[in-house]
């Protein structure tokens, strides 16, 4: 028998894709496995196999003029529970701050107001004091290992 001390981790995000093979590596027992190069085979998979709760670790901060084209995804986002949207006005402009997560991005693929998240390098941006922060923490619990005899 092997006890672990209980314990966590504040994960500090390594980009999108990073983000979510780390936490799909620890889900798996399998973080020996990650390389510098795994992390977009890794999303991929998760993506096809439809393990899609692994994408809610990568946090996404848009920051979409009003007046643009991609101000009509709004009612999508701001319907969504895992999206916070908030108003803001950055240099005389005005703005819909949105954080939301990668899961949110991709399962809305279809929706008729998610034209964002095939421009997202263009709408993405870094948290501005307008962005709901979010983390991802990485418990370990104690548990009981047993291997047989």
């Amino acid at each position: 028998m092997k006890l672990i001390k209980p314990k966590y981790e504040i994960l500090q995000s390594q980009g999108l894709f990073k983000d979510i093979e780390v936490a799909a590596r620890t889900c798996y027992k399998s973080e020996m496995n990650i390389t510098e190069d795994s992390a977009d085979k890794m999303v991929k998979s998760l993506i096809e196999r439809g393990h899609t709760a692994m994408l809610e670790h990568a946090t996404v901060y848009l920051l979409i003029p009003c007046t643009t084209r991609f101000s009509g995804s709004i009612p999508f986002y701001s319907d969504n529970k895992y999206t916070k949207v908030s108003d803001c006005k950055i240099g005389g402009e005005y703005f819909y701050a949105i954080t939301t997560n990668y899961r949110v991005l991709i399962e809305g693929q279809d929706n008729p107001f998610t034209d964002v998240w095939q421009d997202l390098e263009e709408l993405q941006c870094e948290p501005t004091e307008f962005h709901e922060k979010r983390i991802s923490v990485r418990f370990t619990c104690d548990r009981k290992l047993q291997s047989a005899a």
